[in-house]
């Protein structure tokens, strides 16, 4: 049984944007997919793994709305490669490899 989480790994640079990654664990293994999805650290839910969509600039906005949605998105196909790539042997890249390539 495999576990995917989102998170956010800020910047070591003040005030600049960090980034989100996908983390796989099973079996024991981790596997981390980062992804070009860029944002502030106040952007950013903690508790909840979501993106904060309270923003004035409206441009920023509709950026922060298609991230949460490819988020979303991202989440459930690897959850759905997941249930496929159940009880294999090196679970975790799998997983990993088969996103790369479904996303590529």
């Amino acid at each position: 049984m495999s576990s995917i989480r989102i998170k956010f790994r800020p910047s070591t640079l003040y005030h600049r944007e960090g980034v989100i990654y996908y983390q796989i664990i099973a079996a024991r293994k981790v596997k981390l997919i980062t992804t070009s999805f860029k944002l502030f650290p106040e952007e950013w839910d903690k508790k909840k793994n979501k993106v904060i969509l309270s923003c004035e600039n409206e441009k920023r906005l509709e950026y922060l709305l298609s991230l949460q949605k490819k988020i979303e998105s991202d989440y459930q196909s690897l959850l759905q490669i997941a249930s496929l790539c159940k009880d294999l042997p090196d679970e975790t890249t799998k997983i990993a490899d088969s996103y790369k390539k479904a996303a590529a």
